[in-house]
C-alpha cells in the first residue's frame, strides 16, 4: 500500500519576505505581523508587545556564526548553546538571557544571521523553553528558509 502523504498544516497561511535579509517565512493568517527596522514580531490573534509568537532579527556580518554564538556565551548573553539544524541549515540553539529569557535559535547565510526568538517560553532551562514552543511555534519555524 502507499504510504500517505503528510498533510501541509501551513498550505493555506501567508508568506512574509524580509528583502533587506533575504529569508522568508509563513504564519496564519490570523496572525499580525509587524516590522521595526531589522526585527519582524509575529503575534497572535488579540494579543500585543511583550507576548509575540516569534521574533526575527536580522543582521549583517562577515564573522562566522560560532564565534558569534562564543562572543553571546561569554557574554552571558546566550546560555546553553549547542548546534542544531533548521531545515537543513546549520544553526544554534539556547536561551536568550535578556529582560525575559526565550528559547531562541540563530541561524546564518553567506553575511545574513537571523536570530529567531520564541515568545511565552520563560521556563528557565533550554529543555523547558523548548518543551513550551506551540505547534503553531514550531510550524512558523519548519517554514524559516533563506531566499538567496
Amino acid at each position: 500500500t502507499p504510504t500517505p502523504t503528510p498533510k501541509d498544516e501551513t498550505v493555506s497561511w501567508k508568506l512574509f519576505t524580509n528583502t533587506e535579509f533575504d529569508y522568508s517565512f509563513k504564519y496564519p493568517p490570523t496572525y499580525t505581523v509587524k516590522e521595526y527596522g531589522s526585527d519582524v514580531q509575529v503575534y497572535e490573534p488579540s494579543k500585543q508587545t511583550p507576548n509575540y509568537a516569534v521574533d526575527f532579527y536580522g543582521q549583517r556580518t562577515s564573522a562566522t556564526l560560532s564565534s558569534i554564538i562564543k562572543d553571546k556565551t561569554d557574554g552571558r548573553v546566550l546560555s546553553e548553546a549547542r548546534p542544531t539544524t533548521i531545515n537543513g541549515l546549520s544553526a544554534y540553539e539556547g536561551v536568550d538571557q535578556g529582560m525575559i529569557s526565550w528559547y531562541a535559535v540563530f541561524v546564518k547565510n553567506n553575511s545574513t544571521l537571523v536570530e529567531i526568538k520564541f515568545g511565552s517560553t520563560d521556563k528557565g532551562s533550554l529543555q523547558q523553553d523548548k518543551a513550551a514552543l506551540t505547534n503553531t511555534q514550531k510550524l512558523i519555524l519548519s517554514t524559516f528558509k533563506f531566499t538567496n
